[in-house]
């Protein structure tokens, strides 16, 4: 395989997970507007959406910290990250935890940052899906592993039919994105 190859392959990589996104957000979006002050898009303070998704997190089973961050307290370095995106969630090793009393050496941390557009348990429950299936140094994006890690959240903890309604915006989602890419191959490119 030759350079030009590799780098045309990395690039339909990158257009295919930017149109994933693009795809899981308008699914998203939908439900969120369906009915604005429905449980899973009902605006929420930080204090709420922070005790949400530790209630989840716990529910889960998981042990690891998770760190609940408002985008706008970020460096603006980091505040850049977030064009278009109302949340963000990432897996990081803190080198010295200090746990209130000593200093315990590295710790993985769960980090989700969000935006005040973002105080939503749906968005919770789509951050936290990314953090059940990604770890520190591997992003599954929006597939398939996401895609039913996030499906099987919304069906646990939002009201019945949620999980349905989603998933069939969702198809709807992908068939649309998939003619406009039949029609125009670069489509979305412009976001790379």
């Amino acid at each position: 395989m030759s350079a030009t190859d590799d780098h045309e392959s990395m690039r339909e990589q990158a257009l295919a997970t930017v149109r994933e996104a693009f795809t899981a957000a308008g699914a998203d979006h939908h439900v969120m507007g369906l009915d604005p002050g429905a449980e899973q898009s009902e605006p929420l303070a930080i204090g709420e959406f922070r005790s949400f998704a530790e209630s989840i997190w716990s529910a889960e089973r998981r042990v690891e910290y998770l760190m609940i961050s408002e985008v706008h307290r970020l460096p603006a370095h980091v505040q850049n990250w977030f064009a278009d995106s109302a949340a963000a969630a990432r897996w990081f090793t803190v080198p010295n935890w200090f746990d209130g009393n000593d200093l315990i050496g590295p710790r993985l941390v769960a980090y989700i940052d969000v935006k005040a557009e973002g105080l939503r348990r749906l968005v919770a429950l789509h951050e936290i899906a990314h953090l059940l299936v990604d770890s520190e140094t591997v992003r599954c994006g929006h597939g398939s592993r996401w895609i039913e890690a996030y499906r099987s959240l919304m069906r646990k903890y939002l009201p019945p039919g949620v999980q349905a309604i989603w998933d069939r915006t969702f198809a709807e989602t992908s068939n649309e994105v998939a003619e406009r890419v039949a029609a125009d191959p670069l489509w979305l490119a412009h976001l790379l």
